[in-house]
C-alpha cells in the first residue's frame, strides 16, 4: 500500500532522528475535525459515542466496513481523484476519496483492514530487527514487541544506555501511537524495558505515561 509507505517512511525518519541524539452509511466520507482528524464511519445502529481518538486519529468500525481517513501529510500532492479511483479498484476497496483540504478517506471491509494491519505490524519488525546491531545501535541484540506494539524489550550489550539508546525510547513511543491510531485501538500506556544481555538485568524501564510528568 502506497500510503503503508508514507507511514513507514515517517516512522524510519524518526527512528533516524532518535539515533541523532545520540448496510451502513460507510461508504460516505468520514467526517474530519478541524484538525484533519482521521475516523472511521460505523453502522447507523451503533453509537457513534464508541469513537476512539488518537493523536490526529480517530477510529469507528462499521458492521461490515472501515472507513478511514488520513491526513494530508501522508498522501500524494501529485495525485487526483482519478488516480486515487484506480488505486481503490486495484487493491479491491470501496473507495478512496481525496477531500478539499488534502485529506484521504478510504472505505474497506474489515478484512482488508485486519490485512492492512497485519503489513504494518510485519514491516514495524522489521524496523525493530534492522535497529539491532545497526550503526546506530550496536549494542541492541534483539528487540520483541508484543502483539499490539504498547511493550517493548531490549536485550542490549551495554550496561548503561548511551544518549542514542536512551532516545530510542521516543521512537518506540511513537511506533507504538501509529500502529494503534490506525488499528482502532486506544493505549494509555507504552512500555519499553532495557534488558543487559549478559546479567539478565533491567537497566531502564520507561513509560510514555509518565513523559508528561
Amino acid at each position: 500500500m502506497k500510503r503503508m509507505l508514507s507511514l513507514l517512511l515517517a516512522l524510519a525518519m524518526l527512528f533516524s532522528l532518535a539515533a541523532c541524539g545520540k448496510g451502513t452509511t460507510a461508504t460516505q466520507p468520514a467526517p474530519e475535525d478541524e484538525t484533519g482528524a482521521v475516523t472511521q464511519s460505523k453502522a447507523p445502529a451503533d453509537d457513534a459515542s464508541d469513537a476512539e481518538t488518537v493523536g490526529s486519529v480517530a477510529v469507528d468500525e462499521g458492521l461490515f466496513d472501515v472507513t478511514l481517513s488520513i491526513p494530508a501529510a501522508f498522501a500524494d500532492e501529485d495525485k487526483t481523484q482519478a488516480d486515487y479511483d484506480a488505486m481503490a479498484k486495484e487493491a479491491g476497496y470501496k473507495s478512496i476519496t481525496l477531500n478539499d483540504d488534502g485529506s484521504l478517506t478510504y472505505v474497506m471491509t474489515k478484512a482488508q483492514h485486519k490485512d492492512m494491519m497485519d503489513q504494518m505490524a510485519a514491516e514495524f519488525q522489521k524496523q525493530l530487527d534492522e535497529m539491532c546491531g545497526s550503526e546506530n545501535y550496536p549494542n541492541f541484540v534483539s528487540i520483541k514487541a508484543d502483539s499490539n506494539f504498547s511493550s517493548f524489550e531490549i536485550v542490549t550489550k551495554s550496561e548503561e544506555l548511551d544518549l542514542a539508546e536512551s532516545f530510542s525510547v521516543l521512537a518506540f513511543y511513537m511506533l507504538s501511537g501509529m500502529y494503534n491510531a490506525f488499528n482502532g485501538t486506544q493505549v494509555e500506556n507504552c512500555k519499553v524495558t532495557f534488558i543487559n544481555e549478559a546479567s539478565g538485568a533491567v537497566i531502564q524501564e520507561a513509560n510514555s505515561a509518565d513523559a508528561g510528568e
